[in-house]
């Protein structure tokens, strides 16, 4: 009897385990010093992860995956409140609802809604696969002080990179 499981089962299972190990690490260098509020960090002990953390700040795609920087332009924006993300896709603004899983740094996405505007050239393109990456997105953690969203693609987990800036004034 073979007992071997092949790779392409194992590799997004410990991509996910990997994921969630560094987003819910409280040892030594804690997550809370890498996170979002990497300044109070050395005066606050270590906190569960939660929704909570990304909220605040407008974050800029910059990594459609690990290696594959995205364009500079248009800008992919994306910021949390109450219990929704919204932001720009490239063309249109956007929302889409979220729930918290039970693990620490587990989400779910719901289906998004975005305005109707079209955009010639890229800027479609890049809303378009941004927005069916978000649907598909089932963890969230903070790797080199930039907000990772973990999401699934044709059998594999990828991870989308945003860096934090501070929200836009109304």
């Amino acid at each position: 009897m073979d007992l071997r499981i092949p790779l392409w089962l194992i590799a997004p299972l410990l991509a996910l385990v990997s994921l969630l190990a560094l987003t819910a690490c409280t040892c030594g260098n804690n997550l809370a010093a890498d996170g979002p509020n990497a300044s109070s960090a050395a005066s606050t002990a270590a906190q569960p992860l939660t929704l909570d953390a990304l909220g605040g700040k407008e974050w800029v795609l910059t990594h459609w995956a690990l290696g594959e920087a995205a364009p500079a332009a248009p800008k992919v924006t994306l910021s949390y409140l109450e219990g929704r993300f919204a932001g720009r896709g490239g063309c249109n603004n956007y929302f889409a609802g979220i729930t918290q899983g039970q693990a620490p740094g587990e989400l779910k996405t719901g289906p998004a809604g975005s305005t109707q505007m079209y955009c010639a050239g890229e800027a479609m393109s890049i809303e378009f696969r941004f927005l069916e990456n978000l649907s598909s997105v089932t963890a969230f953690g903070f790797e080199g002080g930039k907000l990772a969203l973990s999401y699934e693609k044709d059998g594999a987990v990828e991870v989308m990179l945003f860096k934090g800036r501070p929200l836009p004034e109304k």
